[in-house]
């Protein structure tokens, strides 16, 4: 059995004996085992323990851990929980311990920490994990190893078993702590435990064996999946085609919206209800809208394309023209106001019939309301964007040239208001492209 344990553990040693690791130990069997195991195997160890103060016993326990790394002079990092903890206990604590591992990690330089769940833990994962209705791409157990803020977590017993673990300590004369609170069925993870997984073994005495096989069946569906979306992802880039988007597999549309979410956005775990409500929108009849995520971001669907991108500020920059001159309007645009002709100096401008009553102008973005008049009438930017299919999101980017009534000019798509002629004067506003 001494084998099997150290051959767990091998595959993640880090490759430069000199190189320390930490060891989580909880004083339970399993961080005790783990900790005679890798004592064994690796000479640089940093012990690691966390003291939850839930239970008369803790303090105790902190000494004795203390003690052991004491005589076999190796480093011992502690925290003790000096506070409660609001709202979620179990949730909270795991944070902190999480948090204070990585402090360990950062001092001693090491790169891995080891801790001691076993296969009766990821069990009681996936179950809790199921019950509590996670999305499948997070219906997993626990990983074997995860990385978080560029240090890796390593479970090497996920599939051995708890009974394998006590049988070795007591062969071993491995001194451990029972914690009393694991009995307790105030936790989700105690009735699962104490309750759901005795009934199930009752049903079926080969019910662990079907768990085992289920997660590494999601395990590979998920696999699966996350390389048929980031196919589709990478083929499209950042205008994905609605079109092969709707011919997808409905679990790979799934995958794909979670992927992009997580990529462009701060929702990591996505909920069914945002999934299924974005991809009713994306098999919608309507071929542009613009539909929020929560306030910051937003999807995009312009005609044959989709995409979610941070929702942009409304613009509201004005520029006053009281005359001839320069007026730079952005980083990227300026606009020359003379009563010159300069056609074959400047390709993009507007000639406005020049009077004492032309100014004030002004450069802006659109407004609600907004009209122009063309040769063949009136006609609302609204409906004239759409017809020249400027997408949505670019609508409220476009500037303008205005007078207090209507819209004159629209550098983007060269349009300029129709007007009679006249002998008067011609003012011109000339486009200019900055150079940064």
């Amino acid at each position: 059995m001494r084998k099997e344990l150290q051959n767990c553990i091998k595959k993640y040693l880090p490759e430069n004996p000199n190189e320390p690791i930490i060891i989580a130990l909880s004083g339970g069997v399993d961080s005790m085992v783990l900790f005679h195991v890798c004592s064994a195997l690796h000479k640089k160890i940093v012990v690691a323990h966390v003291n939850h103060k839930q239970r008369l016993e803790s303090n105790q326990e902190y000494e004795a851990l203390r003690s052991l790394a004491s005589s076999k002079k190796l480093p011992f990092e502690g925290y003790v929980f000096d506070s409660k903890i609001a709202g979620n206990f179990q949730d909270e604590s795991r944070k902190k311990r999480r948090a204070f591992f990585i402090s360990v990690a950062k001092k001693y330089n090491a790169n891995k920490t080891f801790l001691g769940h076993h296969n009766d833990d990821q069990l009681e994962t996936f179950l809790m994990r199921f019950i509590k209705g996670y999305s499948l791409q997070t219906l997993t157990g626990i990983e074997d190893s995860a990385n978080d803020a560029g240090y890796t977590f390593i479970h090497p017993f996920l599939n051995v078993s708890k009974d394998t673990l006590l049988h070795f300590a007591k062969e071993n004369n491995i001194t451990f702590f029972e914690d009393s609170s694991n009995k307790s069925l105030d936790y989700t993870r105690n009735r699962i435990r104490n309750q759901l997984l005795p009934y199930l073994e009752s049903e079926n005495s080969g019910i662990k064996n079907t768990l085992n096989q289920f997660i590494e069946q999601f395990n590979d569906l998920n696999a699966l999946l996350d390389a048929e979306a980031k196919a589709f992802l990478d083929t499209y880039n950042d205008g994905y085609t609605l079109e092969a988007f709707n011919f997808l597999n409905p679990l790979v549309k799934t995958r794909v919206l979670q992927l992009l979410l997580q990529k462009q956005t701060n929702y990591k775990h996505p909920s069914h209800k945002l999934i299924q409500t974005l991809i009713a929108l994306l098999m919608s009849d309507s071929t542009t809208l613009q539909h929020p995520i929560g306030d910051d971001y937003t999807l995009l669907k312009e005609y044959n394309t989709f995409t979610i991108i941070k929702t942009p500020k409304v613009k509201d920059n004005i520029i006053t023209i009281a005359g001839e001159g320069t007026y730079k309007f952005d980083e990227e645009h300026s606009y020359l106001v003379t009563h010159e002709k300069l056609d074959h100096i400047y390709i993009n401008y507007c000639g406005l019939w020049y009077n004492e009553k032309v100014f004030p102008l002004y450069l802006r973005y659109r407004q609600d309301g907004d009209r122009i008049k063309l040769n063949y009438g009136t006609k609302k930017l609204k409906s004239l964007f759409i017809d020249k299919k400027i997408p949505p999101s670019q609508r409220a980017s476009i500037i303008l040239l205005a007078n207090d009534e209507e819209v004159l000019w629209i550098p983007l798509l060269k349009m300029c208001k129709a007007t009679e002629a006249k002998k008067e004067k011609i003012l011109y506003i000339y486009e200019v492209k900055n150079v940064r």
